[in-house]
């Protein structure tokens, strides 16, 4: 399923019956914590109210639900209510119902005509929307690619074309770059593992001031090479670029681009090598 019915806006209505007066809301949720905090405002406003019954239904899948009949005979408000709200395929939805008796029993069949006629009127008052599902969960990256993340989305702002929302399509590059960011470290190491100088090894005290002058090793190696390869060097390993856009970026066939590289391992081992003598 790749999209749910729901409302955006709360509507109220009211119903009739023998001098009792229904007050119907029906209104969207996120969560059963919604739900709470507005029923527990209804109660508030109509304090003097013989029932409050109410039914909602959350979730994609719509298994969290829960219908209460509040006083009222067991499955004449309850359900009625909800069954208004499977009706129309609704989900993330609460209806509440006050009643403010009037004197006379209605008896079952009457108060569920009753909840399910004021159910329905407060869902014609509102317009029903289809909206796309959306998962929502945490990424966390290293904070230093938040540069290249913003990056990437001043860049392909123009791609954007409003089917998602907008921090779903910035997460979802976020989330890109994260990966990305992983495999290309996982393969620098592997190459710093076959280039770099011997003597060098993360154990003991020393392994910080190790670790700085294999990075600063890097670096000047890096420098060291003429421009053409440090940027397609810069341009693989640091912008995670893919062969074929480093091409069009520098002005040369992709076979170009690949040769380059090769030239730049090669000087990079070599540089490395007369470094650990």
């Amino acid at each position: 399923m790749n999209h749910y019915f729901t409302i955006e806006k709360p509507s109220v209505a009211e119903f009739k019956d023998r001098g009792s007066k229904f007050l119907a809301y029906a209104f969207p949720i996120s969560t059963a914590d919604d739900f709470k905090k507005r029923l527990k405002e209804l109660k508030e406003e109509h304090p003097k109210a013989a029932h409050h019954c109410f039914a909602y239904r959350l979730g994609m899948d719509k298994n969290n639900f829960r219908s209460s009949d509040d006083g009222e005979p067991s499955g004449s408000a309850g359900k009625p209510i909800l069954g208004q709200i499977d009706s129309r395929d609704l989900t993330n939805i609460a209806v509440v119902i006050i009643r403010y008796f009037g004197g006379t029993l209605l008896g079952v069949p009457g108060l569920i005509n009753a909840y399910k006629t004021s159910a329905s009127l407060a869902l014609q008052l509102t317009a029903i929307v289809q909206k796309p599902v959306l998962i929502r969960y945490d990424l966390h990256f290293d904070y230093t690619l938040i540069n290249d993340v913003m990056m990437v989305v001043w860049e392909s702002a123009s791609r954007f074309n409003g089917t998602s929302r907008l921090s779903t399509w910035i997460l979802g590059i976020a989330h890109n770059k994260a990966l990305k960011a992983r495999a290309r470290s996982a393969r620098f190491d592997a190459e710093l593992q076959q280039a770099a100088p011997h003597g060098v090894e993360p154990s003991g005290p020393e392994d910080a001031w190790a670790q700085r002058e294999l990075a600063s090793s890097v670096a000047r190696a890096i420098d060291s090479l003429p421009p053409e390869q440090g940027a397609v060097v810069e341009l693989t390993f640091y912008h995670d670029l893919p062969y074929a856009e480093i091409a069009k970026i520098v002005g040369c066939p992709v076979n170009t681009v690949k040769t380059r590289m090769l030239h730049a391992r090669r000087r990079l081992a070599s540089l490395f090598v007369a470094e650990s003598k």
